[in-house]
């Protein structure tokens, strides 16, 4: 998870969200495919895609001088990244696609949202 946050930190650092968000996702369709361990998709990884982005977002927001401030704020990986509860993990692509369809879909638009508010609601975000 945590390499998940760092990576999508970095690609919104150097580029865009939609170019961090799009790899994000499409590495997580390319999991559902796959076999073994790590495969499915994993809506816990998006949540730490997402809080990855948001933190990147936030510090290029903030003056540096504020930085100090934002990063007291910062005391465990809690507050980097909201609770995973309810949070659907690993599930193959036929799953996925049984319940969400495809990432256009409102059934996973509906989920992004709920990962997006709960980031949202992290004392870092909320101010």
């Amino acid at each position: 998870m945590r390499r998940h946050f760092i990576t999508a930190a970095a690609i919104q650092a150097i580029s865009n969200r939609g170019v961090s968000v799009s790899a994000g996702e499409f590495k997580e369709l390319l999991d559902s495919i796959g076999s073994g361990r790590h495969s499915g998709f994993d809506f816990t990884d998006i949540v730490a895609n997402n809080s990855g982005i948001r933190l990147s977002n936030r510090m290029m927001a903030t003056s540096a001088d504020q930085w100090p401030k934002l990063l007291e704020l910062i005391q465990t990986d809690a507050d980097l990244v909201t609770s995973l509860d309810g949070i659907p993990e690993r599930m193959p692509r036929e799953e996925f696609e049984r319940q969400y369809g495809d990432v256009d879909s409102d059934e996973y638009a509906e989920m992004i949202e709920r990962i997006e508010a709960r980031i949202g609601r992290l004392p870092l975000h909320a101010l």
